[in-house]
């Protein structure tokens, strides 16, 4: 039975993840989600240097609901990582590498999954709420 009550938009962030007072991530979780960006980015097999790590979606809004998962990105610029001249190639090796990665790692923050995106620097990302988990600090509020 779907329940429409879980739909409807909140007064509030998500308190499993934000500090009510200062609409900040909780530490513990900022700390988990760098953690996590941190492993993912080890484990390409190749070095990037990455412009920001953000947290978007539902979970950075007031629409979340019970299903939500932390969508949590890595920006970088791809062309600075893979040599080539395919953006095409360097968007499906990066989309292959999230897809696996994710498959392999079941990781949930206070039993929230969460799902890693390689985000090229070149990419309009377009949502109501973007977080720079690295900086602490709204990008989009």
């Amino acid at each position: 039975m779907i329940k429409i009550k879980n739909y409807i938009p909140h007064n509030e962030l998500n308190e499993k993840l934000w500090n009510k007072n200062t609409k900040k991530l909780k530490p513990i979780i900022r700390k988990k989600l760098l953690d996590i960006a941190e492993n993912f980015i080890n484990d390409l097999g190749i070095s990037i240097d990455y412009d920001d790590i953000t947290l978007t979606g539902s979970l950075s809004n007031y629409n979340y609901t019970p299903y939500s998962d932390i969508d949590l990105h890595i920006v970088f610029d791809f062309d600075e990582v893979l040599d080539v001249d395919n953006d095409d190639l360097a968007k499906e090796f990066f989309n292959t590498k999230k897809n696996y990665w994710n498959h392999m790692h079941d990781i949930a923050i206070k039993n929230i999954e969460v799902e890693i995106y390689p985000q090229n620097t070149s990419e309009k990302h377009v949502s109501s709420g973007v977080y720079s988990v690295l900086r602490d600090e709204w990008i989009n509020e």
